[in-house]
């Protein structure tokens, strides 16, 4: 390629359009990481609701599953007090209440 033959327009949309797609691999990896999470997160939750359903307590739910105290209450709560909420919103529930921490 000659110097007569630059187009820096053309140069600068590669660029820029090699940007974007590195931005959306990066939001998409950031995008499944997040679900990877939710989803297990809500296998929990399916979980400590069916122990609790099965008369189980907190600190027995706590000491099988080997998870927070403070994350098996809060999820007991809610199936308590809300049993109609599906694990999904639940988990929803949960994860907007991680938020405003």
């Amino acid at each position: 390629m000659s110097i007569f033959e630059y187009d820096a327009e053309k140069e600068y949309e590669k660029m820029h359009h090699t940007i974007r797609q590195v931005a959306l691999a990066e939001g998409h990896a950031k995008g499944r990481s997040e679900g990877r999470n939710e989803g297990y997160i809500e296998g929990q939750i399916a979980i400590i609701r069916k122990m609790h359903q099965t008369g189980k307590s907190s600190t027995e739910i706590i000491s099988v599953l080997q998870l927070e105290e403070s994350f098996v209450k809060a999820v007991t709560e809610i199936v308590h007090q809300s049993p109609e909420l599906s694990d999904a919103e639940i988990t929803g529930h949960i994860l907007s209440s991680k938020a405003d921490n």
